[in-house]
């Protein structure tokens, strides 16, 4: 077994198929199934299999690219060790919450001007998706507003064996058209929007949300950033979302959606910034100063 046929697999694994690996690996489809099938009769044990939805590890497969991920990183830091910023390379997911989506341009010409040889694989998730994907080892760093619920406690996070820090917070806030009845208020309750209609950025965040707000009509899903706030400017539809999807919008820059502050919402209306990332094993050196630049942008701007 040799280190490319681990980069092999987990390559595999993140295309879900094997000819598009074979293709992001500059190799053909026969040569990487031929390399597939070695180290499956090398290890003695199927690692992948064929489903409707694409090629997905076995439960076998699971763990063995858990270690596998685990040997890339470290043999990475190895050939790191010593080398400045310029010099470093390697790939790092890091997963962010829609609440900093005004920030992913941001993070991504920051971190290639530094690290102008390294992949950084930048994605969105809900809170609780990049709690799980971290914890099962599929995602290296993640920032996420935490707190915003009664269930998302620290507890919840050392539990999924992660380290975290926090910078700021945040509160909940309604987000109506410039024409809503409620646009000239100065603070709203939620039984005031009860029977208001919701746009939710994804059904689990409004499913938890609405255990405290008990809306009369069912919401509208759109998990599209712009398409929600086209739609709550519009006024055909009101949000509750915090301050942050606020920064930097020409939607709240133009006065054609208002914030209007909740009232009344103990253990709802505040969100704490966290910044996560494994806590029981070394970071990799790469890592550490992903780590840092996410540190010094969220600092600068949630401050």
């Amino acid at each position: 077994m040799r280190l490319e046929n681990l980069q092999q697999i987990i390559e595999i694994e993140k295309q879900q198929s094997v000819s598009k690996a074979a293709k992001a690996l500059y190799m053909s489809q026969p040569a990487l199934s031929g390399a597939l099938n070695h180290l499956e009769d090398e290890i003695g044990v199927r690692l992948f299999e064929r489903t409707p939805t694409g090629v997905v590890p076995t439960p076998e497969g699971t763990d063995i690219l858990q270690l596998a991920k685990q040997i890339m990183e470290c043999t990475n830091q190895i050939l790191n060790y010593g080398k400045q910023n310029q010099d470093l390379y390697g790939e790092v997911t890091v997963l962010i919450t829609q609440a900093y989506g005004f920030l992913y341009s941001d993070i991504m010409v920051e971190y290639k001007k530094q690290f102008p040889k390294a992949e950084l694989n930048l994605q969105v998730r809900t809170p609780e998706k990049i709690v799980e994907e971290l914890s099962q080892g599929m995602a290296n760093i993640g920032v996420t507003l935490w707190e915003l619920l009664p269930e998302q406690t620290p507890e919840v996070l050392k539990n999924a064996g992660l380290q975290y820090e926090t910078f700021g917070s945040h509160s909940m806030m309604a987000f109506v058209s410039q024409d809503n009845r409620f646009a000239e208020n100065e603070s709203v309750t939620l039984q005031e929007l009860r029977q208001e209609q919701f746009v939710a950025y994804s059904p689990s965040y409004w499913a938890a949300t609405n255990r405290k707000i008990q809306a009369s009509n069912e919401p509208l899903v759109m998990t599209d950033r712009e398409n929600l706030k086209r739609l709550v400017s519009s006024g055909r539809a009101i949000a509750l979302m915090p301050e942050t999807f606020a920064m930097h919008d020409l939607y709240c820059d133009q006065g054609l959606i208002k914030l209007i502050p909740i009232e009344g919402s103990e253990n709802f209306s505040k969100g704490i910034d966290y910044l996560l990332y494994p806590a029981k094993r070394k970071l990799t050196l790469l890592e550490q100063n992903t780590i840092a630049i996410l540190r010094e942008i969220f600092t600068d701007i949630m401050l």
